[in-house]
């Protein structure tokens, strides 16, 4: 079994000057795990990649993939539609080739833009970042916010994998 589940790229040295950033980077694979686990139920062996960033970078992602001319917190890239997604991960496609692993997607978080909100929020900076990676993870899984009711759905699975690791609902703000 796989235990780098989350493969992480620096490219902004704040993030490792933060106190506490070892602990949280170290907990990420348990992010990974449950937010897979409330999800769906998968059997494969699967990954992400999490780049962790700054404003200027992340606002030329956002840019460049969403048309947006500004900084966010988080963009995620799926590598798979949802239902392909599932289907592979439960086991139920046949690939051709011998996988090993399948690497859902890719994360990118900004520092500067979580470290406002964190002062803003009044919230530890790592909790932030936990509360949003898991949200980034369920993106990549095929949830999203864009009406209503699976807005419900999706903040419903966030606040459940948060309590799992002793974190606070972060919609109680």
């Amino acid at each position: 079994m796989r235990t780098n589940l989350v493969n992480v790229v620096i490219d902004d040295d704040q993030w490792i000057k933060i106190r506490g950033f070892k602990t949280w980077k170290a907990s990420l694979g348990k992010l990974y795990k449950a937010s897979m686990n409330e999800a769906l139920d998968s059997q494969m062996d699967s990954s992400a990649n999490l780049l962790l960033t700054n404003d200027e970078r992340i606002c030329k992602l956002n840019l460049s993939f969403r048309n947006n001319n500004r900084p966010t917190n988080i963009l995620s890239f799926p590598q798979f539609e949802t239902n392909d997604l599932k289907l592979l991960l439960v086991g139920k496609i046949d690939t051709t080739s011998k996988i090993n692993e399948i690497v859902i997607g890719d994360i990118a978080m900004s520092y500067e833009t979580i470290a406002r909100e964190s002062n803003m929020f009044s919230v530890k900076f790592f909790d932030r970042c936990s509360h949003l990676f898991v949200h980034g993870m369920l993106h990549l899984l095929g949830m999203e916010h864009e009406d209503p009711l699976r807005a419900e759905e999706m903040e419903r699975t966030e606040i459940k994998v948060l309590e799992s690791f002793g974190l606070k609902n972060p919609y109680f703000l």
